[in-house]
């Protein structure tokens, strides 16, 4: 037998030839006749995938516990470790003697051996992987074990007499129905149906009631009051142990929140002692839909016990007081400020020790400066305070209070004093946190308060000067209070303190005068001191000037200088005020005396607690607006070349001349260059710049059209009454601030405007062979086959006519849109393995020179695949210019036509996607009047698909082929022992071999180079005979091909493979015997051939669904076998 084999991928098809051996006449002795005869070629395709990686060794370590020794009968159990940890199973020996297997899981394998024999034992475990391509066996050391005698079992009590043949045991069983929960509104009747009633406990027949579980739960006698409803049944209603009764509840009996139960029971007095008949079936009860809570806040205050309430007992600072709270919607307060916590949180209720004014509430829009709060907390849910940014939460828990889900909370507040309020009402307040405003939580509880005494702050001196330090006395402070802040006039103070003791930082930027000194105490006692700032004086110029800005210098202007804080030393003399080009002097070095337009000495006597006004008057004309002017300031006399400390440079605004306007652009386009009478047409104007405001005038010619205002740098005007003709439209700008921009006007933009199309009056159509070379396959030698045309298609010259249908989208303004057409082609060959049809073609016309052919297409391969979808983009079209009929038809004539890839899937892979196909002409018209019918056929489609066949047929070694490499084609079906056949290659046809000889068997084979200027496509590889013709298809690809998609078919050996690899779908095609199956067929057997599970075409069957495993490496002769299928057969009977 000779084999062969190619590979594709994953896939590897294995072919087979040779004669029929001996064994073959084992089968049934009518077959002997057969041996040495040809058997037909045998084709396995099986799914192999790529070498693996060689498998991974493994080691198997066994443990038994108990270790070395155990007692006759005793368990013992042995743990097999595997690593690494593979899947697999693990076979525990005795010696030689096998003990069971068990499966390996996270890498151990277990079993307990009970039947070990007196005297010492070898054990293994020997390792056997699930995937041995993965992984290698092992097996373990060997682990000695002793077993010892067990003591004697002492001999066994006599058998006692056996017992009388048992009573009737009650078994009983009960269902309720209805089961499910049940609505307590209405009225409810349920059907009890009980089994096993049996034996003496029945013999009152039972009880049976429904109620409250609580009443009873068999630990006792039956209760027999309280239950919803109760019936007796009887002992003539208990049949073989089983019965039924109905209980009916009236409506509103059940309480939700109660477990009800039916019961049974055995009757009369043995209800009190026999408990051999109770039974418990729940009655579940539907629940009510939950309520929304109701949400009441309140709150009571408590002595720090948290019991007694504190009512009108006094407290003091320092004292601590317990706040409960409920009716707090731990859900409520979503929003305010945001900060700390996000608003889309809830903010939780501040519980506040404090001093409120009468009117206090946030929700009524008072400020907080009605509110001085003492001690404070923060109730809020944890499931809250949990989502709050970190950064936030530190500061929330130290105040924080719970409010659980019930809304309840309890907070405990150490009293503190809260700062003075006019008309203040001590007490605990309560209030939503965050600025969220919520009434329901705004409450008040008085509280009984001792004001404290104010701390007594006594200063170590009264006058300080700035940046100095000055030490603090407070006295008042309680044992268990202390300092807590330091203000400075009312803004927080630098400070440390020791004890009673604060030293406090005077800011060095402190203003001379008396300054109170504020200490609060952790507990909110204050008080305060007053301090008198003095420091030297020291110069701080400033200067005002009017006017300073929008200066007009065509006019005569007089400035008025004002400064302050010209003071100490550098003013002993006065100062020198100045007005003139700023770039005169910037102070870097002695005033500069000369150059300026005004100078003017301001005395020391006109200076009055640093502060002095002047005028200067400059004359009309004496302003340059490209120059920069200021008003300076120096100490006076010889100070001016030494003391900087009086300089101060005031900037002047000179009024700038007005700006010219601002040049614009005007662009033009419109939304067509060409419409047809009376359709819109959409001209769009852009301004630029962007800024510039108005309006656009848009003229045809001397006619205006119509104006707009310009929003965002454009403007549009649609119009519908242009006349037929060539119309020339400008836009022209009109500013809106004609003083900031100017007009513009655009260039032109041209618009053709035609006449209404006359509608068409010839009927659309639509020409095309599909392809000629396809045609002339179908009908020629090989295929025996044709084409029919049906369903409005028709055969015209050898090629095919579509009608147009109705419908549509093509528009003959826009020469876009849609035709479709309609009519049926069929092509069929090779006995019907081959069948194509083509439906319904429409043109979608996408372009002035592309568009897209579409069609319902359906087909089927050579090698059974289908195809089946509608609307296939099969091809596109490269467009002429169309020529429009006087009734204004349309029609494109010869458009080339191109494959596209989804046109190459529904011709079953015949042509790849890019081939030519036959030229295209289709008029748009009216829709066609469709013929009714047959619309003609070329070539014998019945010859196709189901008149005589020649039954030869071929398989080749590969399914494709480079130029100038090799495949074999085999064939069957020849007369026996024929001679002189020769190997041809199609499309055109050529002779690759001659002398071909079928065996006796009338099987030949043949072994050719492809020509090496072979053009790359789709061919037909021929063996031909005297009488019989086979053919295979036949794919010769590119060189690029090939180097891009890996070795080519036919091009050589596989590379050496050297693993064995699982196998899944595998198929195999086999014809048994051509002869064998026309001997049963024929007059003599008079049988037939059926399967089951098994494809067949008339010459061959195909098996699938193999699985297994499979060498590759047949180069060294190494065999491969597809899995068989577990359930398909082939059956031939004769008669």
């Amino acid at each position: 037998m000779q084999v062969t084999t190619a590979r594709d991928g994953d896939t590897l098809v294995v072919t087979a030839d040779g004669a029929l051996a001996a064994g073959v006449g084992t089968v049934d002795p009518q077959f002997a006749g057969y041996v040495g005869e040809a058997m037909s070629t045998l084709t396995a395709r099986l799914t192999v995938p790529e070498p693996a990686d060689p498998a991974a060794a493994t080691t198997t370590t066994l443990v038994a516990d108990p270790a070395g020794s155990s007692v006759e009968g005793a368990a013992v159990a042995l743990a097999a470790t595997v690593a690494p940890a593979a899947a697999g199973t693990v076979e525990f020996r005795d010696g030689q003697t096998a003990l069971g297997s068990a499966p390996v899981t996270d890498g151990v394998a277990r079993l307990e051996a009970t039947s070990l024999a007196v005297g010492d034992h070898s054990l293994t475990a020997a390792f056997t992987p699930a995937d041995p391509a993965a992984f290698l066996g092992s097996t373990s050391s060997a682990v000695t074990h002793a077993v010892t005698a067990a003591e004697p079992e002492p001999e066994p009590e006599p058998e006692p007499e056996p017992e009388p043949e048992p009573e009737p045991v009650a078994d009983p069983q009960v269902t309720v129905a209805p089961s499910g929960p049940v609505d307590p509104a209405v009225e409810n009747s349920f059907t009890i149906s009980g089994t096993g009633f049996v034996g003496p406990a029945a013999q009152h027949g039972a009880y049976v009631v429904l109620g409250d579980a609580s009443i009873w739960d068999g630990s006792g006698p039956l209760v027999a009051n309280g239950w919803l409803q109760l019936a007796w049944v009887r002992p003539d209603q208990v049949v073989d142990g089983a019965f039924t009764t109905t209980l009916t509840v009236p409506a509103g009996s059940f309480d939700p929140e109660v477990e009800y139960v039916v019961a049974t029971s055995a009757a009369h007095g043995l209800s009190a002692t026999d408990r051999r008949l109770d039974t418990f079936t729940p009655v579940p009860v539907a629940q009510p839909e939950p309520q929304e809570p109701v949400w009441e806040p309140a709150v009571e205050v408590f002595a720090a016990d948290g019991t007694t309430p504190l009512g009108d007992t006094a407290v003091s600072v320092g004292d601590t007081i317990v706040v409960k709270g409920t009716g707090f919607d731990p859900a409520g307060n979503v929003g305010g400020r945001g900060m700390p916590i996000p608003a889309t949180l809830p903010q939780g209720t501040y519980v506040v020790f404090g001093s409120f004014a009468e009117q206090w509430r946030p929700s009524e829009g008072v400020a907080s400066s009605a509110r001085k709060v003492g001690s404070q907390s923060w109730a809020l849910a944890e499931s809250v305070l949990e989502q709050v940014p970190p950064q936030y939460q530190g500061a929330i828990r130290a105040a924080w209070t719970e409010i659980a889900e019930d809304g309840t909370f309890e907070a405990e507040l150490v009293v503190r004093n809260p700062a003075a309020l006019d008309g203040g009402r001590h007490g605990v307040y309560t209030y939503p946190a965050g600025g969220v405003t919520n009434a329901a939580q705004e409450l008040f509880v008085p509280v009984a308060y001792d004001v404290p005494a104010a701390l007594t702050v006594t200063p170590a001196a009264s006058t300080v000067e700035p940046g100095g330090t000055v030490t603090l006395t407070v006295d008042g402070l309680t044992a268990d209070d202390a300092v807590r802040g330091v203000t400075l006039g009312g803004s927080s103070a630098t400070y440390t303190r020791d004890g009673d003791t604060v030293v406090v930082t005077i800011p060095a930027e402190a203003a001379d005068g008396e300054l109170v000194v504020g200490v609060t105490s952790v507990l909110g006692v204050a008080g305060s001191t007053t301090l008198t700032v003095k420091a030297p004086l020291v110069a701080d110029p400033v200067v005002a000037v009017s006017p300073s800005s929008g200066i007009d210098p065509a006019v005569e202007n007089t400035f008025t200088v004002s400064g302050t804080g010209f003071v100490g030393d550098a003013a002993r003399f006065g100062a020198y005020v100045v007005l003139g080009d700023a770039s005169i002097w910037d102070g870097s070095g002695p005033l500069v005396a000369s150059g300026w337009l005004q100078l003017a000495w301001v005395r020391p006597a006109q200076v009055v607690d640093g502060a002095f006004t002047t005028t200067l008057t400059v004359p009309a004309g004496s302003f340059d607006p490209g120059t920069e002017y200021v008003v300076a300031t120096s100490a006076a006399h010889g100070l001016s070349a030494t003391d900087r400390s009086l300089d101060t440079f005031t900037p002047l605004g000179i009024t700038q001349p007005a700006p010219e306007a601002q040049r614009t652009t005007t662009a033009l386009t419109a939304s067509a260059s060409r419409v047809v009478e009376g359709a819109g047409v959409t001209f769009t104007a852009t301004v630029s710049p962007g800024g510039a405001a108005g309006s656009v005038r848009f003229d045809a010619g001397s006619s205006a059209l119509g104006t707009t205002a310009v929003v965002d740098g454009t403007a549009s005007l649609t119009t519908t009454g242009l006349a037929v003709g060539t119309h020339t439209v400008t836009a022209t700008f009109v500013p809106g601030d004609e003083d900031a921009f100017l007009g513009s006007t655009s260039t032109p933009a041209s618009v053709a405007v035609t006449a209404k199309p006359v509608e068409p009056g010839t009927a659309g159509s639509l020409t095309w062979g599909v392809k000629k070379s396809f045609r002339d396959y179908i009908v020629g030698p090989i295929a025996h086959g044709g084409a029919t045309a049906s369903d409005g298609a028709t055969v015209v010259d050898g090629v095919f006519r579509f009608g147009q249908a109705e419908g549509g989208t093509w528009s003959s303004g826009t020469g876009r849109g849609t035709v479709g057409y309609a009519g049926t082609v069929r092509f069929t060959g090779h006995g019907g393995l081959l069948d194509l049809s083509l439906s319904d073609p429409v043109v979608e016309i996408t372009g002035a020179t592309s568009a897209r052919l579409l069609v319902d297409a359906t087909s089927k391969g050579l090698d059974g695949s289908t195809f089946d979808r509608d609307d296939v983009a099969f091809a596109t079209l490269a467009l002429g210019a169309p020529a429009t009929g006087a009734d204004g038809s349309v029609t494109y004539s010869g458009a080339v036509a191109t494959l596209t890839a989804d046109g190459a899937a529904a011709f079953s892979g015949f042509y790849p996607a890019g081939t030519a196909l036959d030229p295209v002409t289709f008029t748009v018209g009216v829709p066609a009047q469709q013929p009714g019918g047959d619309g003609g056929e070329i070539g014998d489609p019945d010859g196709g698909s189901g008149g005589d066949v020649d039954p030869a047929r071929a398989t080749l070694s590969v399914a494709q082929v480079v130029p100038g490499g090799q495949v074999t084609i085999s064939g069957v079906g020849f007369d026996a022992n024929e001679t002189g056949m020769r190997t041809e290659i199609h499309s055109e046809p050529r002779v690759l071999a001659t002398g071909v000889t079928a065996n006796a068997g009338g099987a030949a084979s043949s072994t050719v180079t492809v020509p090496t200027d072979l053009e790359p496509g789709e061919h037909t590889l021929l063996l031909i005979g005297a009488h019989h013709t086979a053919s295979a298809p036949l794919t010769v690809v590119g060189a690029e091909e090939t180097a891009a998609g890996g070795q080519g078919a036919g091009s050589g050996a596989a590379a050496e493979q050297c693993f064995a690899q699982g196998v899944n779908g595998a198929t195999l095609t086999w014809g048994v015997s051509e002869r064998f199956r026309a001997y049963v067929t024929g007059p003599i057997a008079k049988g037939a051939v059926s399967t089951t599970g098994v494809r067949d075409d008339g010459t061959t069957f195909t098996w699938s669904g193999g699985k297994g495993s499979f060498n590759t490496d047949l180069g060294k002769g190494a065999r491969a076998t597809a899995a068989r299928s577990p359930s398909p057969a082939t059956t031939a009977s004769s008669t």
